[in-house]
């Protein structure tokens, strides 16, 4: 069971990743007595390296049991959806793969409300995330395998009625993902604004630079996603987001999958894309990952193609989300800002050579 919170507000609560207030500390040993007395807790916030708006922290018992607080951001996935979400976590982690599925309160709920935020508390997994610029080929070869037998559990879910919009796997269909993909770069065709940071020269350059970037290199990959919106697909339940910073390995061990906000039914494609695009990778290495999923689970060769293809659109569409003015409060960062922080102009610099490896490496022959 999950609790309802009704509509949330703008901007509901007081707490900030750097001021954990004594209530909150409260507030989890009322929802889960079993955490001990308030006095008993330590509540630290975790650097997130996402810009989604949700708030991490780690509680840490009288015990020394860990456990992570999720603060949902205001504007929280539909209830339904989130009901969905929280059975495929429970449905996949009772397979024994290692997922954080959220635990119930003492009402049984999988949720609490506090200051007009929706909360949940969840095992904390062990373990770093999958190294970006350095990964082995045992780790990589690792986090394909567990993302194909994630997959080959949340085939199986069941979700409750409500939720079937989202997670019941289905006969064929057109992927959601590219329906979006190719409606945001359709869309980006006749615009030609860039927000402006007068204030800081190093980020209204890299802004620049990244629009010229995409419009160089999105007609060509919008014209083959549009190719695929009339193509047919399995779909089943996705992660939605599993690039590296959410896959924990200890050595080549993965020991947990973090943040499934994104996952709904999709084609498998589109955790593949995500996954391996979050990674610099040596030649050869996508087709060692496919040859590794296929060790688990079926894979064609037309799922392979589009991996490939929303990888490309993946790229370009994180670009994207920089240069619309209204994602900038959002992600952080006032649009007057003069000071934008190290980790978003690293995410730009990231974005924006991957754009430059699209422009001197892309095999649109691979996309069919």
């Amino acid at each position: 069971m999950l609790l309802d919170p009704g509509p949330l507000g703008n901007n509901p609560s007081s707490l900030n990743t750097g001021f954990i207030p004594d209530p909150i500390k409260a507030a989890c040993s009322h929802q889960y007595p079993w955490l001990g007395a308030p006095s008993d807790l330590t509540i630290t916030p975790v650097h997130a390296q996402a810009f989604s708006g949700a708030a991490v922290f780690c509680v840490e018992a009288a015990n020394a049991t860990r456990f992570s607080l999720r603060r949902w951001p205001s504007r929280a996935l539909p209830f339904a959806r989130l009901t969905g979400l929280h059975a495929l976590l429970r449905h996949t982690a009772g397979a024994g793969l290692p997922v954080a599925a959220p635990l119930p309160t003492q009402s049984g709920a999988t949720t609490f409300l506090w200051e007009g935020s929706l909360w949940q508390l969840e095992p904390w997994l062990p373990g770093a995330p999958l190294p970006i610029s350095t990964t082995t080929t045992a780790q990589l070869d690792a986090a394909v395998t567990m993302l194909a037998r994630w997959h080959e559990v949340a085939r199986t879910f069941r979700p409750p009625p409500a939720s079937s919009e989202w997670f019941a796997s289905s006969t064929p269909g057109i992927s959601p993902t590219v329906l979006t993909r190719t409606a945001t770069l359709a869309r980006f065709q006749s615009r030609n604004a860039c927000p402006q940071f007068p204030g800081s020269h190093e980020l209204q350059h890299r802004l620049t630079n990244l629009e010229r970037q995409i419009r160089l290199l999105s007609p060509n990959v919008l014209r083959y996603l549009e190719a695929w919106q009339s193509r047919t697909l399995p779909l089943i339940p996705c992660w939605g987001d599993l690039w590296c910073g959410h896959v924990l390995m200890e050595g080549s061990h993965v020991t947990g999958l973090i943040d499934a906000t994104a996952a709904r039914c999709d084609t498998i494609a589109i955790d593949l894309a995500r996954l391996l695009g979050s990674l610099l990778l040596p030649s050869g290495a996508w087709d060692q990952a496919f040859q590794a999923y296929r060790r688990v689970r079926p894979i064609t060769e037309e799922t392979v193609s589009l991996a490939r293809l929303l990888d490309h659109a993946g790229i370009l569409t994180a670009g994207l989300h920089w240069l619309d003015s209204k994602n900038w409060g959002t992600s952080g960062v006032p649009l007057s800002s003069a000071q934008p922080s190290a980790a978003i102009l690293n995410r730009l610099d990231w974005i924006a050579a991957r754009l430059a490896e699209m422009h001197s490496a892309a095999n649109p022959a691979e996309w069919l």
